[in-house]
């Protein structure tokens, strides 16, 4: 009997094209979360602009992954669509939190002329990232669902752009 890993491999492929998008959104609301945490708790100074910028290039690069991730997976089915939006209205008050707080914390950042910037111009770049991240994980939402994904993407747009015009 000759055993073949061809199969298994097949398998084990589908299996994790099924996981990329959830986790590309876990990956995503972790970074959000970190983020929002390390601006609520930045104690000031330029040099204490680093552990923002450090979050911030993570959860960039949790973006981009994601992407990346969404784009490699196969189109989700009715229900793989319903828990994608469970993950993503939970995402969605992630980062309302996080601007709320990056808003909040604006007067500490006026302080010190170079942080505002880019406090500014990290909320564009992340904008950006989520509007390719979007793009892609639409394409994988069921046709019929699509306007329900999109006005839950409308949303966290709104958010970056209540950030960006508050900067």
């Amino acid at each position: 009997m000759k055993f073949s890993l061809v199969p298994l491999t097949a398998l084990l492929a589908a299996a994790n094209a099924a996981n990329y998008i959830p986790s590309a959104i876990a990956d995503i609301t972790t970074g959000t979360v970190a983020l929002n945490q390390t601006v609520a708790n930045w104690f000031g100074g330029p040099l204490g602009l680093l552990p923002i910028v450090a979050k911030n290039n993570e959860l960039l690069d949790a973006i981009h992954d994601g992407t990346d991730k969404v784009t490699a997976s196969d189109p989700l089915d009715f229900q793989g669509a319903i828990d994608v939006a469970t993950s993503a209205v939970a995402l969605q008050t992630d980062v309302k939190d996080t601007i709320d707080t990056i808003i909040r914390t604006k007067h500490k950042f006026d302080i010190y002329l170079i942080v505002s910037p880019i406090i500014k111009s990290n909320l564009k770049k992340q904008k950006a990232a989520t509007a390719d991240f979007s793009k892609a994980l639409i394409s994988k939402i069921p046709v019929d669902l699509r306007p329900v994904a999109e006005g839950l993407i409308g949303e966290i747009n709104a958010q970056f752009d209540r950030g960006i015009s508050a900067y």
